[in-house]
Order: structure tokens, then C-alpha cells, then sequence
């Protein structure tokens, strides 16, 4: 769970270093900028406070596993996948759709689905400093 894995970057020796910055190039988090943008997670927060929390936690963890564990991207992001969706759903993990907005060039649908038939659509304009412009999270 989230305690669990804030725990463990928290205990470790090493750290870990995540920027928290407003960047039109960083969707909700990057792995190669080492960034959080706030700005993005404001808007899962206006939506869900627990799929904010779980952003929060994936980003980090994510970090985690790159900078101190030495893992690449792929296997940082899956161990994250894990976690967030734990926050989210209670276990499993989640399975992503990208679409593209038809007539929009810059902007994509992201459907992110996760057990317990919890959905979670979000919009991305990448002209757009604060990239996520619309959140909606169904529930069974």
C-alpha cells in the first residue's frame, strides 16, 4: 500500500530526488525529468483525492526504483503500476488506453481501468502547461 512504499524510499539510505514543477513537458509525472508536475495532479485531486494520492505515490516509487534500485524505466514504472493501483483498487493492477481526440492533433484520451470495474478516463492537451484538462472517475 502506499504507506508501505513511501516506507521503504523514506527508510532507504539513499535518496531520492523528485522536482515538483508546473512543466507543459511533464505529463502528471516524468521518469526522465525526475519531476512531479502539481499542476496536473490538482486537477485527479479535484476529481478523486485517492487518485491523486495514488499519482503522487506511483511518481515516487517510480523514482525509487530508477535512482536507487538501479531499475530501468520499464521495470520502475511496472513496480508503480503495482502500488498505484493498490491505492486505487485495493490490489491487481490496471490496464491503459491512449486514444487520439479526433480533429485535435495535440491532445489524447487516456482510459486507465483497474479490478473492481473502477475506470478512470483523463484528457491530456500538450499545448497546455496544465496538460490534464478534464478527470472522470466511474465506479460500479
Amino acid at each position: 500500500d502506499a504507506r508501505a512504499a513511501i516506507g521503504t524510499v523514506l527508510e532507504s539510505d539513499k535518496v531520492t530526488a523528485v522536482a515538483a514543477e508546473n512543466k507543459k513537458e511533464v505529463i502528471v509525472g516524468s521518469w526522465a525529468l525526475q519531476t512531479i508536475d502539481p499542476s496536473d495532479i490538482a486537477v485527479f485531486a479535484a476529481a478523486d483525492e485517492r487518485f491523486a494520492a495514488a499519482a503522487i505515490v506511483h511518481e515516487i516509487y517510480e523514482q525509487y526504483n530508477g535512482q536507487v534500485l538501479g531499475k530501468n524505466y520499464d521495470d520502475s514504472h511496472a513496480a508503480a503500476i503495482v502500488v498505484e493501483a493498490r491505492i486505487v483498487a485495493g490490489g491487481g493492477t490496471r490496464t491503459e488506453t491512449i486514444e487520439p481526440i479526433p480533429g485535435e492533433p495535440n491532445k489524447e484520451k487516456n482510459i486507465y481501468e483497474y479490478q473492481g470495474g473502477i475506470t478512470i478516463i483523463w484528457y491530456v492537451d500538450f499545448d497546455n502547461p496544465t496538460n490534464i484538462y478534464s478527470i472522470a472517475v466511474a465506479r460500479p
